[in-house]
């Protein structure tokens, strides 16, 4: 799990427009941050799933792959963002080779996109 420094605090998110990826399994909103790191929140809805253990499941396969990439830390990289990373109902039946490619494509998008 990430530390909270780098989570995003969900509900504050939406004042603002953000620039928008979407994909098969995952909607990726973000923009610019003014500090000198970039955060992610995620949202996992019952929709996904009905159990709680399993939309927790996915939540931290997320967070997992965030700090696994360190995606969180400063790389060098002028512009820092916010991400909230929403997860779509075929995630449930997603294996996890093929959630972390999509989720791995999604993230390479927003980067460019910067």
């Amino acid at each position: 799990m990430l530390s909270k420094k780098y989570r995003l605090p969900v509900q504050s998110f939406f004042a603002e427009r953000s620039k928008t990826i979407k994909n098969s399994f995952f909607i990726v909103r973000f923009k610019e941050n003014n500090l000198s790191f970039n955060r992610f929140g995620v949202l996992v809805s019952k929709k996904v799933s009905k159990k709680a253990t399993r939309r927790n499941m996915l939540k931290r396969m997320v967070f997992n792959f965030i700090k696994a990439n360190k995606l969180n830390k400063d790389s060098g990289a002028q512009k820092r963002f916010d991400a909230l990373i929403s997860l779509l109902p075929p995630t449930e039946k997603a294996s996890g080779d093929e959630f972390s490619d999509c989720l791995g494509q999604v993230v390479g998008k927003m980067q460019q996109n910067k």
